[in-house]
């Protein structure tokens, strides 16, 4: 299993797996939770992952070299009808996700070093995409906030990675938010707060104020994430709309390509306990 993403409502998974690393990403497939079945969702080609869900869970997004590219397709997440292209380009596509209100698509496109952007369209419209952070630096796991206010992405520069916010889509401006190296943003579904994993390994809340302009207060480091499963390119874990549960995969031992799915429950009261006291 290399990604894990559940669906807004909480009640499904959906996980690639990973028959042959690092060649190819196998398929996807959707589990019902907590104890529902585990079906396979995708069958044609040689890479789909990096699934992403619509914003009604009616549909699930992902990436696919099924076409001549990589490219963004979308299914019906019930898998009654067949996928369908949703964005083909002639650069290779690697991300994509829908910002809350589904009137944005974000997607990051480029696999070499040095190009990888991160761009957006509006799908009901016949517009041409906009591009919103490129530059000589790989900028990748865009990340958009609940009220598709911010976007939040990796950008390498300096030889480390680290996660930055822009405003959405305007993107006027550029806030660095990890202080010793940051990777995999994911926001909250309903609390200002955004997750990364820092240099070190750990899960890390940063809390977003309120106002106009993006200020953060101090970050709060949550758990280690050392023994989950991490990418450097896109986030490989998920969290819970109430923001209380991670959903992660727990690396393999060596020598054996077995993964499993582990929820990290209950980070808030183990954060409340390790905190001093007056």
């Amino acid at each position: 299993v290399r990604y894990a993403v559940l669906s807004p409502d909480d009640t499904r998974l959906a996980v690639n797996s990973w028959p042959n690393p690092p060649k190819d990403d196998g398929h996807l497939w959707i589990k019902e939770l907590p104890n529902g079945p585990f079906a396979q969702f995708t069958f044609e080609g040689a890479v789909n992952h990096r699934p992403s869900w619509s914003p009604d869970g009616r549909s699930v997004i992902f990436i696919s070299d099924r076409g001549e590219n990589r490219d963004i397709w979308v299914k019906r997440s019930d898998g009654t009808k067949d996928a369908e292209i949703l964005l083909d380009e002639s650069a290779v596509i690697d991300e994509a996700l829908y910002s809350a209100n589904g009137e944005w698509l974000v997607y990051r496109h480029g696999k070499e070093d040095g190009d990888r952007d991160i761009s957006a369209i509006r799908p009901d419209l016949d517009v041409a995409p906009m591009t919103l952070v490129a530059s000589k630096f790989d900028e990748v796991a865009p990340a958009l906030s609940a009220d598709s206010r911010w976007l939040a992405y990796v950008s390498i520069r300096g030889g480390q990675g680290n996660v930055y916010v822009r405003p959405f889509p305007g993107m006027e401006t550029e806030t660095i938010v990890s202080l010793n190296g940051g990777t995999e943003p994911v926001w909250s579904r309903t609390r200002p707060e955004l997750y990364y994993r820092n240099g070190a390994g750990e899960m890390v809340m940063l809390p977003v104020l309120p106002g106009n302009e993006f200020a953060t207060g101090p970050e709060q480091v949550l758990f280690s994430a050392t023994a989950y499963r991490s990418d450097f390119y896109h986030a490989a874990y998920d969290v819970t709309a109430d923001s209380q549960r991670f959903v992660m995969v727990r690396t393999a031992e060596s020598g054996t390509l077995d993964e499993e799915l582990i929820v990290v429950e209950n980070w808030f009261e183990e954060l409340l306990n390790l905190a001093p006291t007056d």
